[in-house]
């Protein structure tokens, strides 16, 4: 991490069906977004700007029904 940062930014893609994307840090309450649209045929994006000091969690898409989408992916540590 850059000295001094004080956000860290997280994104990806996620697929169309996604209802929305939620950053579960492993100490702090969820962070929901609903995804951002694409081109057509390359699926919708997120992002996030969070405190530098998340630390560890998973982010994971959301289908319309409530249901997770994918088994989740890592935060990468700063």
């Amino acid at each position: 991490m850059a000295a001094g940062a004080r956000e860290i930014l997280v994104y990806g893609r996620a697929p169309e069906e996604a209802a929305l994307v939620r950053l579960s840090p492993e100490d702090g309450e969820l962070i929901e977004m609903k995804p951002i649209g694409g081109p057509a045929g390359e699926g919708d994006f997120y992002l996030f700007a969070v405190p530098a000091n998340i630390g560890e969690g998973d982010v994971n898409w959301i289908d319309s029904e409530g249901n997770e989408g994918s088994v989740g992916q890592a935060l990468l540590p700063p």
